[in-house]
């Protein structure tokens, strides 16, 4: 018996007019187109099966280079907003050294207006311009690498 999975009834047997000698080439016929049948929709279902797997390949490198651009794009952000940070930071600064250099001169203007030694007002005045000048962006040369950052 030769099963076919489109004509399962396909059968030989001997009978009274014929025996099963007698459909030796018919039988081997069939077997052999069965066979062949049966390897072409082997194929026909790897060819399915590598189209499948390259097509989730291919989604698969997609998904991996929109996650790749976005997390390059989050961290150009990341960087804006931590440049845009040191940019105000530094502006700040600024103003606070320039607020403190207003506030030295201004106090030596009215410096006799107070009972203090001038000698002790000037070692004052010295030491406030020194920390005006270390927290000064362009004295304590931050700008200069902000600068250059910008620039890179």
């Amino acid at each position: 018996m030769a099963w076919d999975r489109k004509n399962p009834s396909t059968y030989w047997e001997d009978g009274e007019e014929s025996t099963l000698e007698d459909h030796l080439t018919e039988i081997l016929v069939a077997m052999l187109i069965n066979a062949e049948r049966s390897y072409r929709d082997g194929l026909m279902r790897h060819r399915d099966w590598i189209i499948e797997r390259k097509a989730a390949a291919e989604a698969e490198l997609n998904r991996e280079k929109e996650e790749a651009e976005r997390k390059a794009r989050e961290f150009q952000e990341k960087v804006e907003r931590e440049r845009i940070g040191r940019l105000i930071a530094q502006a700040k600064a600024l103003d606070r050294a320039n607020q403190i250099r207003a506030y030295v001169e201004s106090t030596l203007l009215r410096a006799d207006e107070m009972p203090i030694a001038t000698a002790d007002l000037t070692k004052w005045a010295t030491w406030a311009r020194k920390e005006a000048d270390r927290i000064d962006p362009v004295k304590n040369g931050t700008i200069s690498l902000a600068i250059q950052e910008h620039l890179d």
